[in-house]
């Protein structure tokens, strides 16, 4: 567990921004073969995560529509972690998280 969050085997993510429609998020996702997406401003701030299953259960429910933008569905209570983070100190976030964000370069469809 002295191990880093480094020496995983991880890509860069897919990015999208928050003015996204929720279908176009949802197309993005399907296409791409991605369940959940971190959603970025132009400047790079992270907004939140938009998630698959998520997005489709607020469609479902009514709670948003499909041209609303993915920002007014997305998750923003999340923890970050950098890539020199512990899987010591990942592993004891996700045991009360459902996901974690790790903090480095992104590709950003826009």
């Amino acid at each position: 567990f002295d191990e880093k969050v480094s020496s995983l085997d991880l890509s860069a993510p897919l990015s999208i921004l928050p003015d996204l429609s929720v279908e176009e998020t949802i197309g993005i996702m399907n296409n791409e073969g991605y369940d959940q997406l971190p959603v970025i401003d132009a400047t790079g701030k992270i907004e939140g995560v938009a998630t698959l299953v998520s997005l489709k259960a607020k469609v479902l429910k009514g709670n948003v529509s499909r041209d609303d933008p993915v920002l007014k569905a997305t998750y923003n209570t999340f923890k970050k972690v950098t890539l020199d983070t512990t899987l010591e100190k990942l592993n004891r976030i996700l045991d009360k998280e459902h996901f974690a964000m790790v903090v480095h370069s992104q590709r950003l469809c826009k």
